[in-house]
């Protein structure tokens, strides 16, 4: 076996030789240094977007947050409300405590006082519970006969009453029987706790 001896290397030997010197070191640095390089650059561009997509929810979040102003005086304004709320409640529960027959009565004393003169009154109840409130649920139907400003001096001394009535509907006919005067007839829904 001959011995290698790079002096008696033709140069095209020699250029082979360089080229395939150039070639393994290329192959190892691509290996050993480019690839570990380019594993760290992928990790630390994922966790660059990982931060920028936290970043940016921040930057949704803070606007917000700042945009919550003097949130002491919300709370109080939020405490003066909830303080208002109850007292509505309280007075509501008040103005339910009497019987339906007592609020029925009260609403024919302004009939009366309005100068209306009631043809006929029609009731229906229901109970309803909700949550630990019981309450009954009344609908009235009055027919009445009077002018347009007793109708309207009835209607309004109906806020008078110390109880929850809503006007549901209304219905003005005139009917030559009747006249000067028109029929009404109201369907009226009151509230009063059992």
């Amino acid at each position: 076996m001959n011995k290698f001896d790079i002096k008696k290397l033709t140069p095209r030997e020699k250029a082979i030789m360089v080229a395939m010197t150039l070639v393994v070191v290329g192959l190892g640095f691509f290996k050993l240094e480019y690839e570990v390089q380019e594993k760290k650059l992928k990790k630390i561009t994922s966790q660059i977007n990982k931060t920028n997509t936290s970043l940016n929810s921040l930057a949704r979040i803070i606007p917000a947050a700042a945009s919550v102003k003097n949130i002491e005086q919300k709370i109080n304004k939020f405490k003066d409300n909830n303080a208002q709320l109850k007292k509505d409640i309280k007075f509501a529960k008040s103005r339910m405590r009497g019987s339906y027959l007592e609020i029925l009565n009260a609403m024919n004393a302004e009939a009366e006082k309005s100068k209306a003169i009631l043809k006929s009154t029609k009731t229906t109840d229901e109970e309803i519970k909700k949550g630990k409130l019981k309450y009954k649920e009344v609908t009235v139907t009055m027919v009445i006969h009077s002018d347009y400003q007793a109708i309207a001096s009835f209607i309004e001394g109906l806020e008078k009453i110390p109880a929850i009535i809503f006007l549901d509907t209304i219905e003005i006919k005139r009917k030559d029987e009747i006249l000067p005067n028109i029929q009404t007839k109201l369907t009226l829904k009151l509230y009063a706790l059992i």
